[in-house]
């Protein structure tokens, strides 16, 4: 596990083998994080509906490590394909937990209560309360590495939003730029430069770029598209801007009273 560089991949991306080789001794539960913890992202879903087997082969694996008998599925209930094809694979080894689809179920904290109705209190962790949450990517990643002997090289990723041309699922080299994968998803499109034409706005973007026919309607209808790497750039340049723009204001301040005779 540590040499196929298995990680978090809720986004923490905590070693796997460091989580597990300090669980061994003071967990009796294991819970696969399968809610997504932000809206929008099925990255979990797809890998359930795709990769169940490797799932609860990876859960059979980190049971044997931990020497355990007790393990729970968390998937929201708007996951119903996901849900009923885990259950079918699990045959009843392990609870899958239909899970209300609330902001944060996928919260490690969140999850640990609604899956076991233990609450992990303020400087505790998961191993205090006997739980240890591993995400189902990361599941997934380690029992094909097993069997495969591939490391971590690649996961699924959303790219979705309501500029997104052609949102979807995607398996996805790690390294790869969101700018990349943002412009292969359809980023700034013809369809903006006219909204922008119309409000008499400028377009800004963050890691995404216009295609060609989003560049010519913006040289014909005279609209700016400004793209940044990090939202810090943007900042400062409207800052920038702003001080520029905006007339000044005067403050009154009294430092003392002075009186002349």
């Amino acid at each position: 596990i540590r040499e196929g560089g298995i990680v978090g991949m809720g986004g923490a991306t905590f070693p796997t083998h460091v989580k597990l080789s300090s669980a061994i001794g003071k967990v009796d539960t294991i819970i696969v994080n399968a809610g997504e913890c932000e809206p929008y992202i099925t990255a979990d879903d797809r890998l359930c509906r795709e990769y169940a087997q490797e799932v609860i082969s990876g859960i059979q694996v980190i049971m044997k490590i931990l020497g355990l008998t007790k393990a729970h599925i968390g998937i929201e209930n708007n996951k119903p394909e996901a849900i009923k094809l885990m259950r079918e694979i699990a045959n009843g080894r392990y609870e899958v937990r239909e899970l209300k689809s609330t902001y944060p179920q996928g919260a490690e904290k969140v999850i640990i209560y609604h899956c076991t109705g233990r609450r992990v209190m303020e400087g505790q962790l998961p191993s205090d309360v006997g739980v240890v949450v591993l995400n189902v990517t990361s599941v997934g990643c380690l029992m094909r590495g097993i069997k495969t002997g591939m490391p971590l090289v690649s996961r699924i990723t959303s790219v979705t939003g309501e500029y997104i041309k052609n949102p979807g699922n995607f398996l996805v080299r790690i390294g790869t730029s969101a700018a990349d994968l943002v412009a292969a998803c359809g980023g700034i499109t013809e369809g903006d430069v006219t909204f922008a034409a119309a409000s008499n706005a400028i377009i800004v973007g963050f890691n995404v770029r216009p295609d060609k026919q989003a560049m010519d309607s913006a040289d014909r209808q005279n609209v700016e598209i400004r793209t940044y790497r990090v939202i810090y750039e943007c900042i400062e340049e409207i800052q920038a801007a702003m001080k520029g723009m905006l007339a000044p204001k005067f403050r009154e301040n009294i430092l003392g009273h002075a009186e002349v005779r």
